[in-house]
């Protein structure tokens, strides 16, 4: 070191580099993991492990003699990349005024068009964003709304009055109209007797690449007649049961029997209560669509505590998407496995000829004229209404 300190300047040259060496490592302290792994990569270093690893081995490359230069150099492209200034002026908040005068010469400098009425939140006097709500609600409540949802451009209006009108049209009242070429698939348990609501149709969201959240109002009404064979006892067979159904009825339906299907996060309420519908099928596979399962709803407990003849009302929320749905409810008689198989005894094709039975068995598991032949037979044990075993 004496002879160091013989050297003009030598002194000045050794503290300045300790400066920067100090500062580069000060900049590393601060690198995210990304700018640490790059600055490993551009000198071939490992850039796998922890935040603390990473930063270790940058510390042991700016400390290497014949690498400190070249470390020190890319540190500062690295700490340039960084802070280089976003190509978008940030979003700045309107700051409040106490009248419209000095609100409309801030919009005029921000480049906006003149605002037409009064801004929520004045502190002149001017109405809140409550009573803006309020006010466009009731006037938008006389207008009578479309079958079928309808999205709001945000780009087209502007202002605070843009995002009511979208809360408004996302929930919105549609007006449904009757499925009329649905045909409901039978169901084995089920006797039908009476429809109290055709089925009704749940349009599809407009915009196919987005769901919005959708709401219909329903009403259907219940004869005295009718009222008085109502029973909840699940020990009475056979019973009469009010029967909510959903079907999908996307593409072409004509001649088709439908079957239970139920739209995405369906919610169900009659006469302000809400309905227990099937739960949702379990699975573990990831982004997979939640399912119930395809079996009807007794709904007979929530109408059979009401007046004779009542105007019951029925309110469906749904997540709207590409799909069309319908919904139907049904005066139906619950059977049960003992009246079916008398129906079948009953039945005057039930005693069959000996020789028909065993010409049927032998065509079944005899062969044909291709040679192939029935070796076995799978019969599934599982009810296909509750998929549980019999």
């Amino acid at each position: 070191m004496l002879w160091l300190a013989s050297l003009p300047g030598a002194i000045p040259a050794l503290l300045a580099f300790t400066a920067v060496h100090q500062s580069s490592i000060n900049k590393l302290s601060q690198f995210k993991v990304n700018d640490l792994q790059s600055l490993l990569q551009a000198f071939k270093v490992q850039k796998v492990g922890k935040k603390s690893e990473l930063y270790t081995r940058c510390v042991e490359m700016l400390r290497t003699p014949n690498m400190t230069k070249a470390v020190i150099e890319k540190i500062k492209e690295l700490e340039t990349r960084c802070n280089r200034p976003s190509p978008y002026p940030l979003p700045t908040i309107a700051p409040m005024y106490n009248n419209q005068q000095q609100h409309n010469i801030y919009q005029q400098q921000r480049g906006y068009a003149g605002y037409g009425g009064a801004m929520p939140g004045l502190m002149g006097g001017g109405m809140s964003l409550q009573q803006n709500m309020n006010n466009l609600m009731v006037s938008r409540a006389s207008e009578r709304t479309k079958p079928v949802l309808q999205s709001v451009n945000l780009n087209q209006t502007s202002g605070a009055s843009a995002y009511l009108l979208d809360l408004q049209s996302l929930q919105s009242n549609i007006n449904p109209r009757p499925a009329r070429h649905l045909t409901a698939m039978p169901l084995p348990f089920y006797d039908p007797i009476h429809t109290l609501l055709e089925p009704q149709e749940l349009p599809a969201s407009v915009n196919l690449n987005c769901k919005l959240q959708a709401q219909v109002n329903l009403q259907f009404v219940l004869s005295a007649e009718h009222h008085m064979k109502l029973s909840v006892n699940e020990k009475d067979f056979p019973r009469t049961e009010v029967q909510l159904r959903f079907f999908n009825t996307t593409g072409d339906i004509l001649n088709i029997e439908q079957p239970d299907d139920f739209p995405l996060n369906c919610n169900v309420r009659i006469n302000e209560a809400s309905v227990n519908l099937p739960n949702v099928i379990p699975t573990n596979k990831p982004n997979v669509e939640p399912k119930r399962p395809s079996r009807p709803v007794n709904i007979t407990q929530y109408v059979i505590n009401q007046p004779r003849e009542k105007q019951h009302r029925m309110r469906v929320d749904w997540t709207a998407d590409k799909r069309q749905w319908a919904v139907a409810i049904y005066l139906v008689t619950r059977v049960n496995s003992d009246i079916l198989r008398k129906r079948v005894v009953a039945s005057p094709s039930f005693e069959l000829p000996y020789e028909t039975t065993e010409a049927t068995i032998r065509k079944r598991l005899g062969g044909d004229d291709e040679d192939v032949c029935m070796d076995t037979l799978k019969i599934s044990l599982l009810c296909p209404m509750s998929e549980i075993g019999l």
